[in-house]
């Protein structure tokens, strides 16, 4: 198999290096934000995948490290030229891989024969910084979900060299089956994907989605551009990056953070509603499905039905227009998946940008979460033209798009995490709360009255009154 080595072939080989590297203290990988990698994440996990998983574990850690010797490794993509010699050392395809694409943060290569796919981190990084025990977090992730059929198989995945002995020498390379349609965007750009394939599409878009929240992994860039396309028109979803996602990897955001914040959103919006499990489930596949809707019709530059049809389907079939349903997604849209975002930051992004003045479709919105959450349903579920007309008429003034009846949603600052962490103790209220405790406890003692006191005193004055009689 190209790109594996068998144990045999490790066996088989003589490896000879130009010079080995002296030894330094290795890094611990498995230590990050104060706990071991793999203490929760084998947790409540079933003995196949948790075998798994502690297999990558280690060998993403004797990839990682500087301190060991090295094999050649040429593939012909980012100055990789080596990595560590440990068991079933990976080796190089007998022909260079062919570049495909880049991302933001990884570029994609296939083997000559089109049969894997080495995604591999565009810029090199130093072995022993945290975004290396980010990397290890998210690709520990992503074998997760694969075993789960949520994301492609996984053929290896490893830590690779270039020819520095230190430093920024290092890139993370995970295999896998190549797709032959390559993104989701890209595929529905093709001819061969016709309008009756959309159906299909939207259900497997959803069952991903759910699947994926139901094991507690909370994933905020989702878009088809994350999505993959088999030849047998199978989708899986890719890029987990920590940034964008809370799991039960990550080390403060995971699925108990997660439904903790919203079990205190929940009560300052509606006390009596308990179920914070419910309105996370609900709310977060709501986030997923809009801006999966959004960023489709972002891509629909030819004006095409089918990208309409997909976005309208998934939004309409899944989301009740009502206070209930865009309740629970406005109320998960402030809750944080990572020190840096929270799910409305992203859909925003895609919507109207980042940057003010925000317009849209020619108009100033406003980018409150309701105006978006709304904006977002209503654009996926009738097109630009009628999300102007309706929005509109739900806006008070006519300068501005933003929806006025906020009355049964849950509004808060968008930054609202960010923001409470800041704020400083307050010092009166931390007093009062100790007076109101002293006094309690002062309460429940039987006080001593003013008329106890002073017939104790009338006693002690007849008894000294007794005493000089009897003199």
């Amino acid at each position: 198999m190209d790109g594996i080595k068998t144990k045999t072939d490790v066996a088989d080989d003589n490896y000879e290096l130009s010079s080995i590297e002296k030894r330094e203290e290795p890094t611990d990988i498995s230590l990050y934000g104060g706990q071991r990698v793999g203490h929760n994440l084998i947790k409540n996990i079933g003995s196949h995948i948790k075998s798994t998983l502690l297999y990558y574990k280690k060998r993403l850690s004797d990839s990682l490290v500087n301190n060991t010797e090295r094999v050649p490794f040429k593939i012909g993509a980012r100055g990789i030229k080596q990595v560590n010699k440990m068991y079933l050392t990976p080796v190089a395809p007998k022909e260079k891989l062919k570049y495909i694409t880049s991302g933001s943060f990884n570029s994609i290569y296939t083997t000559a024969d089109n049969k894997y796919a080495y995604r591999i981190t565009t810029d090199a990084i130093n072995a022993n910084s945290e975004e290396a025990q980010e990397l290890v977090l998210e690709m520990l992730l992503t074998v997760r979900l694969s075993k789960l059929g949520i994301s492609p198989k996984i053929v290896d995945i490893f830590f690779a060299k270039n020819d520095m002995r230190s430093g920024k020498n290092t890139h993370a390379v995970m295999i896998t089956e190549f797709s032959k349609y390559g993104s989701l965007s890209n595929f529905m750009k093709l001819e061969e994907c016709t309008l009756h394939r959309i159906p299909e599409l939207v259900s497997q878009t959803t069952e991903l989605y759910k699947k994926m929240i139901k094991n507690k992994v909370f994933c905020t860039d989702v878009k088809p551009g994350n999505m993959l396309v088999t030849k047998s028109y199978r989708l899986y979803l890719i890029d987990f990056d920590d940034q964008f996602c809370a799991s039960k990897e990550s080390s403060i955001f995971t699925g108990e953070h997660i439904y903790l914040y919203a079990q205190q959103l929940a009560k300052l919006w509606r006390p009596e509603n308990k179920h914070s499990e419910e309105i996370v489930n609900k709310g977060f596949l709501g986030l997923n499905l809009l801006q999966t809707g959004v960023c489709m019709l972002i891509d629909n530059i030819k004006n095409e039905e089918k990208f309409y049809e997909y976005a309208r389907r998934l939004v309409a079939n899944n989301i009740a227009f009502t206070k209930e349903d865009l309740g629970s997604i406005v109320l998960c849209s402030y809750i944080p998946v990572s020190a840096d975002y929270n799910p409305y930051m992203i859909l925003k992004h895609y919507l109207i940008g980042m940057d003010p003045p925000y317009t849209f479709a020619g108009f100033e919105i406003s980018d409150d979460p309701v105006t978006i959450i709304i904006t977002s349903y209503l654009l996926c579920a009738l097109g630009e033209a009628d999300t102007v007309l309706i929005l509109r008429t739900m806006s008070e003034k006519d300068d501005i798009i933003k929806v006025a009846d906020t009355g049964k949603f849950p509004v808060f600052s968008p930054t609202k995490y960010w923001e409470d962490k800041k704020k400083p103790k307050n010092i009166k209220d931390k007093k009062q709360e100790m007076i109101d405790e002293l006094r309690k406890k002062h309460a429940q003692k039987k006080p001593k009255t003013i008329k106890n006191k002073n017939q104790k005193i009338i006693e002690q004055l007849t008894k000294q009154l007794a005493q000089m009689k009897a003199k």
